[in-house]
């Protein structure tokens, strides 16, 4: 009993450790995030997705962080629903300009990302997982799921624009 106890203490404790934001002036910064910046393509049949990472350092509050920004463009049967990548060039110095935000939290699985994307045709955020896939060429395993909360946009739309699950090739 008493070593279910110590355990449970442990495990609390490092758990808060983790949980922890960055001391105030720190920058925290994240190489293992390098392997996911460029250009990523899925194509199947008339529908194409378009991914462009950048690594960049960003300002939260008081403190700067490794993190990826990008943006993407999705075209469904043909016909083009999101697309943002003329944004590309100007999105690190003016941030607000990508649709995708990602960053890996150091310490745990270094071949995912998690973050936002923009849905532009639904007017919403969802929620993006990333895993990268080492292999000639790399691979990224994509994972998208509606986010919960509360939409400031009154023109949002429920459900998803773009698909839910498939795996795009380094370009």
């Amino acid at each position: 009993m008493k070593i279910l106890l110590l355990i449970s203490v442990i495990l609390t404790g490092c758990c808060r450790m983790i949980a922890q934001p960055p001391a105030p002036g720190s920058n925290v910064t994240n190489n293992y995030i390098n392997k996911f910046e460029g250009t990523w393509l899925w194509v199947s049949g008339n529908d194409t997705l378009i991914l462009k990472l950048k690594k960049t350092n960003k300002s939260f509050g008081d403190f700067t962080k490794d993190v990826l920004l990008g943006v993407h463009k999705y075209v469904k049967n043909g016909v083009v629903f999101d697309d943002a990548l003329n944004k590309y060039d100007s999105m690190v110095l003016y941030y607000k300009k990508s649709t995708v935000l990602l960053s890996q939290n150091q310490g745990l699985d270094t071949s995912k990302v998690l973050g936002s994307i923009n849905d532009l045709t639904k007017k919403k955020t969802n929620n993006l997982y990333l895993q990268y896939i080492v292999g000639t060429p790399p691979t990224l395993i994509w994972h998208l799921k509606t986010a919960e909360g509360t939409f400031i946009d009154p023109n949002f739309q429920y459900g998803l624009t773009m698909p839910k699950d498939l795996i795009l090739t380094k370009q």
